[in-house]
């Protein structure tokens, strides 16, 4: 039979785990946007600016304060990605070349290119991060990169045919099959 004080200790360590649960849930990003930096957008054709974070409880945090944030993509486990733009070139464009993604509040993973980050996204059940970059010009390259290393994994063009291109590749490859 179990006491009365062994059920108050169970109890309470019951509570304790619920409380826990409830507050990581609290704590799972259901959403994230760029906060316009009109500044930093100038003629550039995207949204650029800071990444603001919505919270399943309602709360919402401002994650970057530089304004060089563009293309925020939050996964479907509540991680939560963005390239940023380390300098701008020659013809004054942001040169986003760099992919940070929040692994959890104090730990984040960058991954840096050389060259412009036009697409990314989270694959493999949120195991890897593919990046589709490109030049001011020229063919487009994907790279598909393990996020918990930063390890390049492949790397193929994306121009080439589509019936040629890896699997994992295919969605952010320039030669698209017509739907109809």
């Amino acid at each position: 039979m179990i006491s009365c004080a062994m059920k108050c200790v169970l109890a309470a360590g019951v509570m304790m785990i619920l409380g826990v649960v409830a507050c990581a849930a609290a704590d799972m990003p259901v959403s994230a946007e760029i906060v316009e930096v009109p500044a930093e957008r100038r003629d550039w054709g995207e949204v650029i600016g800071n990444v603001r974070v919505k919270f399943k409880d309602g709360h919402t945090e401002m994650w970057t304060k530089n304004g060089k944030c563009l293309h925020v993509l939050r996964s479907d486990s509540g991680l939560v990605g963005w390239s940023r733009y380390t300098r701008r070139n020659d013809h004054g464009e942001p040169v986003n070349n760099m992919l940070r993604v929040m692994i959890s509040p104090e730990q984040w993973k960058d991954v840096k290119t050389d060259l412009f980050i036009e697409d990314w996204g989270f694959a493999d059940g949120d195991t890897t991060v593919i990046l589709k970059t490109r030049g001011r010009h020229g063919p487009s390259y994907i790279q598909r990169f393990l996020l918990k290393t930063g390890e390049l994994l492949n790397e193929t063009k994306g121009s080439g045919p589509h019936a040629a291109t890896p699997d994992w590749a295919k969605p952010y490859a320039d030669d698209q099959p017509e739907t109809k």
